[in-house]
């Protein structure tokens, strides 16, 4: 079994917020890529609606996801104020 870590976020910005968050979202992303456990990390926008983005993101495993969730980027965008809801979908290649 892969001991990568994978998952999908819907985001879903604050209203008036949508743009804003696209930009931290983008700043994210950059910085995310040079992590040296970082496999992908891409951000997406909903087609159909403004405010919903789609982050997939792949690290090579639990230490390299803990170490990003501590950069102080990634507690930066945590403490943005931006978002109003993210749903976290948990996966596996098969």
């Amino acid at each position: 079994m892969s001991q990568r870590i994978e998952m999908t976020a819907i985001i879903g910005a604050k209203p008036g917020k949508e743009n804003e968050l696209e930009e931290e979202l983008k700043a994210l992303e950059a910085k995310t890529l040079e992590e040296k456990g970082c496999i992908e990390f891409r951000i997406f926008k909903d087609r159909d609606s403004n405010n919903k983005f789609i982050l997939w993101e792949i690290f090579e495993d639990s230490e390299a996801m803990k170490d990003h969730m501590e950069k102080d980027y990634t507690l930066r965008y945590f403490s943005n104020n931006l978002v109003l809801s993210t749903d976290v979908i948990k996966h596996t290649k098969i």
